[in-house]
């Protein structure tokens, strides 16, 4: 064999080190998407999801390997007189051996506890000591013949058999199930095979030219698919090109609904302490309607009233499997037909793009996001790309991107709606937030047990129930200092003033009013009683209250009144508000106010009229009646004293649910649109107590 010069020695040995740090890089990428996808109980939407984490961790491999080789390896060559080639292998089995032991035992995060790191050390000695005996037993085999080409050859075989081992355990964890199941089987029997292909392949081409060359078109493959699917995902679905900005009277309008939030926990519905002080202000720089009514008892009905102007009885998106119609018009494809900037933000799993609440936004940016996993690229990604890669937001969060939003596009006319989370279960408010008296033992700073509760395991006391009120109470309080901060940046950009801005919620919260906790499973007035605070340009209404009973359907008609864009009065449940606060308010139609869509146990049907509450049981067509003036918290049914008055409500709710009928029957709805759940939205959906 001939004996190289010392030039081509250093450059032989540079050309290894590069190979060799691919192949590390390549081989730990792949391991960390394996790795994390053993623990987790739900896994990535799309296998595309597992893209972006692991370019994140090749390009750190990479990067951490050839800082060290060329920091560390020059000066061990230089004092001890190592070989180059078996240092470059004992540094890679040393960071991949690190890295896997760190990675299966999770103690790849800071700051770590004295246990953490004293196991954290022990594994950095056991590694050192593994990489010592691989660069004596390296420079052992250097002297057998073929040693180098066949070491490369199956090294570089090595990133294409864990690139196989990850899709294969993704495939198992989720998407098709056992060994030996149909079309489990053939998969499996592929990928052994295409394992023992790629071996063979590897040992019989014998060119590392060649090799290099597929690996480096392997890797270029891999880099730039992240890219595509992230376009993919963010592009709009209304081309923001055909976008083309109009003037109008009304230049900025935007809808704010804070979820879960009852009306009485404002200090301006007359909650005892002055504590919502920023949308107090708002209240008084606008119009407050006193007694406004959700059309659901849960969100994702209410707000799909909210969006098309369209009763849930004729959207029918009233299942957690359901989406709305595309053929259905939404507040924000009016808004944008009519040349607005339409941008949504918020925060509700039930209101992400699968549910179709997205239509007619140029902008949508929805949490919480599909999952890129919880491997160390993934974690990676969400402390550099925030923005990007983020899967959940808080309150603040929430207000600090609406901030940047208002910021880069104030210039524009625009509709941007903002959905805040909190207050919703679990109640969690931050410190500073927090009751001023000392928490209870058996709940602590956070209540998180509702399950608990409803099935009977967790009884709290009365002191315990009042003190879960006031921890959602923190909550309602650090949501109003977010919108404060908010509506205090359109008064520095000179906006608030001329802006069409409108608060309300999507419902209330009960707390054991009638005999249980949180939202979805009864049409009472803690679950749909709302606030509504609606702030025209220039009011010259401050400060009024209307007493008048409306619901939340009415905004879309509303804001489309106000703003001066057509749309078909006929196909909607409801019109416009804006006649309540105008010269002649005897012009508006009251209607009776309807409501339904329960999530849990019996669905049922309500309607307000003439100061009276009916409700219906669609199951077992058990009815209630409450007088609203003498008894506001429903405790006492009239129901059997009234049968005239029960006969007049059943009127009232055949002739609506007639209209409905006609509707749907008009926009070609004959039932609920589903979408699939995957597993990773079933799991939300369960840590919410949406299902079980």
């Amino acid at each position: 064999m001939k004996k190289l010069s010392e030039n081509e020695e250093e450059r032989y040995s540079a050309r290894v080190a590069v190979i060799i740090g691919v192949i590390l890089s390549l081989s730990m990428g792949f391991l960390d998407i394996a790795i994390s996808m053993l623990p987790q109980p739900s896994g990535f939407s799309s296998f595309s999801f597992i893209l972006p984490p692991l370019v994140a961790t090749i390009s750190i491999s990479f990067f951490i390997y050839m800082i060290l080789w060329l920091l560390v390896i020059p000066q061990l060559m230089r004092f001890l007189k190592m070989d180059p080639n078996a240092l470059a292998i004992s540094l890679a089995v040393f960071l991949g051996t690190m890295f896997t032991l760190t990675s299966l035992s999770g103690l790849i995060h800071f700051p770590l506890d004295p246990h953490e790191f004293f196991e954290l050390f022990i594994m950095f000695s056991i590694c050192l000591l593994t990489s010592i005996a691989t660069y004596f037993a390296s420079k052992a085999f250097a002297h057998m013949s073929n040693y180098r080409k066949t070491v490369v050859i199956f090294s570089l075989a090595l990133p294409f058999v864990l690139a196989q081992t990850m899709m294969f355990v993704w495939l198992h964890r989720y998407q098709i199930g056992s060994f030996f199941s149909k079309p489990s089987f053939l998969v499996n029997i592929g990928y052994i095979l295409t394992v023992l292909f790629t071996l063979a392949l590897f040992y019989l081409i014998g060119q590392i030219l060649m090799l290099m060359r597929l690996l480096i078109a392997f890797m270029i493959l891999i880099f730039l698919s992240p890219f595509v699917m992230l376009i993919a995902m963010q592009a709009p679905k209304y081309p923001l090109k055909e976008f083309k900005n109009k003037d109008h009277k009304i230049k900025h309008v935007i809808l704010i609904t804070v979820d879960t939030l009852r009306a009485d926990a404002l200090s301006c519905y007359g909650y005892q302490s002055e504590s919502t002080l920023h949308i107090d202000q708002l209240a008084r720089d606008g119009i407050l309607f006193n007694r406004a009514i959700s059309s659901a008892p849960w969100t994702l009905p209410a707000v799909a009233s909210i969006m098309t102007g369209l009763s849930p009885s004729v959207h029918m998106t009233v299942e957690h499997q359901s989406k709305l119609s595309d053929i259905l018009p939404t507040l924000a494809e009016y808004m944008r037909d009519a040349g607005y900037f339409t941008s949504g933000i918020g925060s509700n799993l039930l209101l992400t793009p699968n549910y179709k609440i997205s239509q007619g936004f140029l902008e949508y940016n929805f949490f919480p996001k599909p999952s890129f996993g919880s491997s160390i690229g993934a974690k990676l990604l969400q402390r550099v790309f925030p923005r990007k890669f983020r899967l959940r937001v808080s309150t603040r969060d929430l207000t600090n991107l609406a901030c940047k939003w208002l910021k880069e596009n104030y210039e524009k006319d625009f509709f941007l709606w903002l959905h805040y989370f909190d207050p919703h279960y679990p109640y969690m408010p931050p410190t500073d937030f927090l009751p001023e008296s000392e928490p209870l033992p058996r709940i602590g700073t956070g209540f998180s047990k509702k399950e608990e509760v409803i099935s009977g395991h967790f009884v709290p006391s009365l002191v315990e129930r009042d003190w879960i009120k006031e921890l959602y109470g923190g909550e309602v309080r650090y949501v109003d200092k977010s919108i404060g901060r908010l509506l205090a940046l359109l008064k520095r950009l000179n906006l608030y003033d001329e802006s069409l801005i409108i608060l309300t919620s999507d419902h209330g919260e009960e707390f054991w009013e009638h005999g249980s906790i949180t939202h979805g499973h009864t049409l009472y007035h803690e679950l749909l009683w709302v606030p509504l605070i609606i702030k025209p340009p220039e009011s010259a209404s401050k400060g009024e209250i209307i007493t008048k009973v409306v619901s939340t359907t009415y905004i879309m008609p509303t804001i489309l009144d106000l703003c001066r864009i057509k749309y078909e009065t006929d196909y909607l449940s409801v019109g416009s508000l804006s006649s309540l606060w105008r010269p002649n308010p005897d012009t508006f139609d009251a209607q009776p106010i309807f409501s339904t869509a329960v999530s849990l146990y019996e669905d049922r049907e309500s309607i307000i009229f003439d100061g009276l509450k009916y409700i219906r049981s669609l199951l077992t067509n058990r009815e209630e009646l409450y007088d609203l003036a003498c008894d506001p918290k429903e405790q006492i049914s009239i129901a059997f004293s009234s049968p005239e008055t029960i006969q007049r409500a059943k009127n009232i709710l055949r002739e609506l649910n007639g209209t409905a009928k006609k509707l749907r029957e008009h926009y070609g709805i004959m039932g609920g649109e589903e979408i699939k759940f995957d597993k990773e939205i079933i799991e939300k959906l369960k840590s919410l107590g949406y299902i079980r």
